[in-house]
């Protein structure tokens, strides 16, 4: 009885092992880490838009394509610039997904998406708006997901133009958009007529 425990439980253990090697669609894969950056940053004094640009080096990599503010991409921290001081934000609540758009990254290949993150407003100040400069911390979140993120990224966004606060009949949350094109892979070097753009 106990030879029969040992074996059901190093064949439990040898499918868990086989199951990190494989990828979308049962491929045998090597798993990479991730490329994470930022090359477009707009910030009013409430709301942070920016463009990400997600990479895979030394494997592969598993991403939900759908990039939800707050899933894929979240905020775990502002600071001000010349103080260095934290600084409170609105923190929105994200109910966890049952289902997966999953795509897979390879080395080379890159995806990219819009990012609207709603930083400061009227439940924070009376004016709605946060400091004219700030630093933010940027987490990313692959598909398995590590605690904090499989990847940070500290940007500086500093105001430029006004909030929708200060502007009557201003736009809504989400509505600003840097007029890059919506999440989609494309491989690095890609000719310049390209639908997507080559990452930097």
């Amino acid at each position: 009885m106990r030879v029969t425990r040992w074996v059901l439980v190093v064949a439990a253990l040898s499918l868990a092992c086989a199951a990190l090697t494989h990828g979308v669609g049962g491929r045998e894969r090597r798993e990479g880490s991730p490329i994470f950056e930022v090359d477009s940053i707009a910030y009013d004094g409430s709301e942070l838009n920016v463009r990400v640009l997600v990479g895979a080096r030394d494997g592969t990599i598993a991403v939900d394509r759908r990039f939800e503010e707050g899933y894929t991409v979240d905020v775990r921290g502002v600071y001000d610039c010349t103080s260095g001081a934290y600084v409170g934000y609105v923190i929105e609540d994200v109910i966890p997904r049952d289902d997966r758009d999953l795509v897979e990254l390879s080395p080379g290949q890159w995806i990219g998406a819009d990012q609207h993150f709603l930083l400061f407003g009227p439940v924070l100040s009376k004016r709605g708006l946060g400091p004219d400069c700030v630093r933010v911390r940027l987490a990313l979140f692959l598909v398995p997901a590590k605690l904090g993120g499989n990847a940070t990224l500290e940007i500086e966004a500093h105001r430029t133009g006004l909030s929708r606060y200060e502007l009557d009949g201003g736009m809504d949350a989400g509505q600003a958009s840097t007029g890059l094109p919506d999440a989609g892979v494309w491989d690095a070097g890609a000719p310049a007529d390209s639908p997507s753009p080559a990452p930097p």
